[in-house]
Formats: C-alpha cells, sequence, structure tokens
C-alpha cells in the first residue's frame, strides 16, 4: 500500500502544474497579466508602455504574441527533444540586445513573425502534442507572458497535457516570475555573465548579473532541480544554459561557483560551446572570432571539480548545424539531416 502511494505522488509530480488551476486562477492570472501591459514592467527595464493602447517599448512588440515559428525540434537538450523533438514555439522581440544573437532575425528585426490571436496559438501547442512532441517550449516569451498565458488556458481546455518550458535569456522581472508560477514546469534560463560591464557591452545590460541572479533563484524556488519522467523527458524542474564565448567574456567559471554555492550541484547544466560570430558580432574586436577550442574541455573540467556531475555538452560541428534561418517554414535543416547528425547536447556524467 506505501509503495502504491508513492507511486501516486510520483505522478501528481511528474503532472504538468497548469492542470491544476481553476479557471478562476488562470482568469486571475490573464487579468494581473493585462495589468502590467498597462504600464510594462515584465523585464527589469520597466519601461511603462501602455502596450494595450498599442504603445512599444524596447522589445518593440504589441499585447499579441509575435510568433515565428511553431515546430518539433529536437536540437534541445536531451531531457527536452526526447525521440519526438522538443514543442518549440519561437516569438518575436526580446528584452535584451545581444550583438551575437543567432535569432535576431526575430529578436531584433521581426520581420517573419505574425501576430497570433490566443486560440490559433493554443491550436499551435495542440499540434504540437500530436506530432508526439515532449514539450511544449516558449523560446524568448518574456515580452508575451500575457498572451502565452491566455493561450495555454484555452490548450488546457481543449485538452493539452505537455509540461510548459519556459527558454528565456533570464532578464525578466518580479512580477513576471510571479505570474508565471503554476504556469511554467520547466525553467530553461540563460546565465550570460559574471561582470556587469560585459553584460552592458555585449548586451546593453548592465544590470543583468542582479537581476538574473534574483530570476534564476525564483526558479529555484518554484520548481527546484530537473525532474524527468519515466521516460527520461524533462516534468519539472530548473536546467542553466551557459553560452561560452570568446575570451572567457562569460565569466562561467564565476557562474558555476555562483551556482554552487547559492542553489547546489544538484542543478543540471547545459554548457554550450556553439558559438559563431553571427549579427553584430562579425568583425567586432571581441567577439568576431570563434570559441577557443580547449575552452569546452576547461570548463566541463571546472564543472566537474566542483561536484557537478549533471553536465549537458554538445558535440563538434553542432553550431552551424542548428542556427536557425526564420525565413524557413523550418528554421532547421531537413528532418533527414537532423536525425543523421543527431542532438548537439548530449549528457556528460563523468
Amino acid at each position: 500500500m506505501r509503495r502504491r502511494f508513492q507511486s501516486l505522488r510520483v505522478r501528481l509530480l511528474q503532472r504538468p502544474s497548469y492542470l491544476g488551476l481553476s479557471a478562476e486562477d488562470f482568469s486571475l492570472k490573464i487579468s494581473g497579466a493585462k495589468e502590467i501591459l498597462r504600464s510594462c514592467r515584465l523585464c527589469p527595464r520597466r519601461c511603462g508602455k501602455n502596450r494595450l493602447s498599442g504603445e512599444r517599448g524596447f522589445c518593440r512588440q504589441s499585447e499579441k504574441a509575435a510568433v515565428a515559428a511553431i515546430v518539433a525540434h529536437r536540437g534541445e537538450e536531451p531531457p527536452l527533444s526526447g525521440s519526438g523533438g522538443a514543442g518549440t514555439v519561437f516569438l518575436g522581440g526580446c528584452t535584451m540586445a545581444c550583438i551575437f544573437c543567432q535569432n535576431y532575425q526575430i529578436s531584433h528585426y521581426g520581420g517573419t513573425c505574425h501576430e497570433m490571436p490566443p486560440r490559433d496559438l493554443a491550436a499551435g501547442f495542440l499540434d504540437l502534442e500530436g506530432q508526439g512532441c515532449h514539450c511544449i517550449e516558449w523560446v524568448s516569451p518574456t515580452p508575451h507572458i500575457p498572451a502565452l498565458i491566455e493561450a495555454l488556458a484555452e490548450a488546457r481546455g481543449m485538452g493539452l497535457s505537455l509540461p510548459v518550458v519556459y527558454n528565456t535569456n533570464g532578464y525578466l522581472s518580479a512580477e513576471s516570475l510571479e505570474l508565471l508560477e503554476g504556469i511554467v514546469d520547466v525553467y530553461l534560463p540563460d546565465m550570460k555573465y559574471a561582470c556587469g560591464l560585459q553584460a552592458q557591452e555585449l548586451s546593453g545590460t548592465a544590470d543583468y548579473i542582479f537581476h538574473n541572479r534574483l530570476a534564476v533563484t525564483a526558479m529555484y524556488r518554484q520548481r527546484g532541480p530537473l525532474v524527468s519522467t519515466a521516460r527520461g523527458t524533462a516534468a519539472r524542474g530548473l536546467l542553466v544554459r551557459i553560452l561560452l564565448l570568446p575570451s572567457r567574456l562569460e565569466g562561467a567559471e564565476e557562474t558555476l561557483a555562483w551556482i554552487r554555492d547559492e542553489l547546489g550541484t544538484e542543478v543540471p547544466l547545459s554548457l554550450m560551446s556553439q558559438y559563431l560570430p553571427l549579427f553584430k558580432a562579425r568583425g567586432n574586436p571581441l567577439m568576431g572570432k570563434p570559441l577557443e577550442r580547449r575552452r569546452k574541455g576547461e570548463i566541463i573540467k571546472k564543472a566537474l571539480s566542483m561536484g557537478f556531475s549533471n553536465l549537458y555538452v554538445q558535440g563538434r560541428n553542432t553550431g552551424r548545424l542548428f542556427i536557425p534561418d526564420f525565413t524557413k517554414t523550418n528554421p532547421f535543416e531537413s528532418e533527414e539531416e537532423r536525425e543523421a547528425a543527431g542532438s548537439p547536447l548530449s549528457p556528460d556524467r563523468a
């Protein structure tokens, strides 16, 4: 009998959190999110624009979700991609201004995005579930939180039962995180920098470290470390991404030390070595060069020496393979090429 109750508890923990919200809960979240849009403070810039009346702030977004692509993405970390892919929703705009952004076509220009009403976006979520995806992954979602919550409420009523992944640059406000509690199952934040000077020079966010660490702490408090289903796909929790940059500009060693000291070494890490000089990084004296070959090995060794054992690392030559082109219906290469290449991220548990 005891074992039966433990099994039930596991199933409840793996159930998407939004399925436990009532219609009234969703209504309160939607109304609260829209109230924030009256004087926008979804990100730490707190631009105060009334997006409900058509004003646009730093992110250049309206109150509607600007969608660039809805695809099954097999290039994410194994707990997200699994065998069927992550059900990825690429959204336009951004709260940062990274000169090396690989999604610059939609984060900076937005020309390939189209605004979708909540019910159509909800139908997109259901289509991803029908394709066999393991999660609904929102990419660059912070400017669109109100629209996404509204779409999720619609999708739940239509039978959606996949966990929600919040794939973010990690630069969002405490108010946004309060709205997301009970909505998001898996947080996938970047921790881009450990130095404010670099954050300002490369991404226009001098206060990034303060707000990023505050946000990641709140994410961990809400969801804890990553928990997987019996199939090995992510059910809930936190998975931190660190993109390695030329000349150690990301300060990965300091970020690792902060995670170890503040959250613990049970937090899984995705150590990404896919950097390429794209967008405004081309020709930049700091960023217009590839990542040093030995850097990936150095940071893996450092993470292991600190006690981290749940690592995901990228294989060779995967950077160009998974650079999206949002002028295409599917921003990635053909299904056959993806499957032949395999996932660019693999677990390293040495």
